[in-house]
């Protein structure tokens, strides 16, 4: 058998990043979205920007991109900390009343 060899393109074209300035929209998304407490890179894709150029900005604004303290709709793992530990006890205690 003969091993079949990689096609690589001697003059290959690197991609050229196109870097696009920060609008007052922008700033005002990426403040309601971490209000909300939204993952750093949902907002990323919704702004249509790199994870890296969106916590740079975070930062430089000021604003805390921190998803700890969700208390609705949580998913998985997260259910099993704090205060989803007394809720549950506390229905489990009505329940045998």
């Amino acid at each position: 058998m003969a091993k079949k060899k990689k096609s690589v393109k001697k003059n290959a074209v690197k991609k050229k990043s196109v870097r696009r300035a920060w609008t007052p929209a922008d700033v005002r998304e990426l403040k309601s979205l971490a209000k909300k407490k939204v993952g750093v890179a949902k907002i990323s894709k919704m702004l249509k920007r790199t994870v890296g150029a969106t916590a740079v900005k975070a930062h430089q604004l000021g604003v805390s991109l921190d998803t700890r303290g969700l208390t609705a709709s949580v998913p998985g793992p997260l259910k099993r900390r704090g205060i989803f530990r007394l809720e549950r006890f506390q229905s489990s205690l009505l329940a045998l009343a």
